[in-house]
This record gives structure tokens, sequence and C-alpha cells, in this order.
């Protein structure tokens, strides 16, 4: 997990971590299969507007859209464009998951009360 939080923390610290602490839900973080060719991206990039960052490292690509993410080209198309199957998640969702792991005994209680409908 230390890998994990190094690797997702390395570009949040290095460009938008206060911006992202202060409103979590702009920053958005796509989980790929498998790392996405740079042609794909380029044309990927030409989508991103002026008010968002976006970077590849490996098999996470990372979108600050601080207009929201409901209003960003760059998101609707960023997986159809690359052309790799990939999960997103806000950087909120992302550290919950990270604490959820760090705590694996109450993550399960949590999961078993979510699978059977119950409030969490």
């Amino acid at each position: 997990m230390k890998d994990l939080v190094t690797l997702l923390c390395g570009w949040v610290a290095g460009q938008s971590l206060s911006r992202a602490q202060a409103r979590p839900q702009s920053l958005h973080l796509w989980f790929l299969e498998k790392a996405p060719g740079s042609a794909s991206l380029k044309l990927l990039e030409t989508l991103r507007a002026a008010s968002e960052k976006s970077a590849l490292r490996g098999k996470v690509l990372y979108l600050h859209a601080p207009q929201g993410i409901g209003r960003s080209k760059f998101a609707a198309r960023a997986e159809g464009l690359l052309g790799v199957a990939g999960t997103a998640r806000n950087w909120r969702t992302v550290t919950q998951l990270l604490q959820w792991r760090a705590a694996p005994t109450r993550s399960r209680a949590l999961f078993r009360r979510v699978r059977r409908g119950g409030v969490v």
C-alpha cells in the first residue's frame, strides 16, 4: 500500500495537492489496465480546458478539473480516446479507499453491510 500512496501522492503533491485537499472532488484519477500510447494522449490533451491540468504517470491518469468533471470534454472522452479500459475516481474517494485499506477489519465489515443493503 505504501507504493500505491507514493505513486498517487507523487503527482498530486507536485501539482495541486492544496487545491485537491480544498476541493477533493475536483481531482480525478483514472486507473488504467495498461499505459496508453503517447499519440492517444496527445489527442486527448487537445480537449483539455485552460483551467484543467492533467498528467499520465504509468497506468494512472490524473485530471484536475476545477470547473467540474461534468463540464470537462477531456473527462468525457478520456477512456475512449486512450483506447484503454479503466476506472475513474475523485481524490476524496481515493483517500477514503486508502483509509479503508489501512483498516482491513473495518473495511470488510463495511463491505458486508453495503452488500446487504445496509445504511453506511
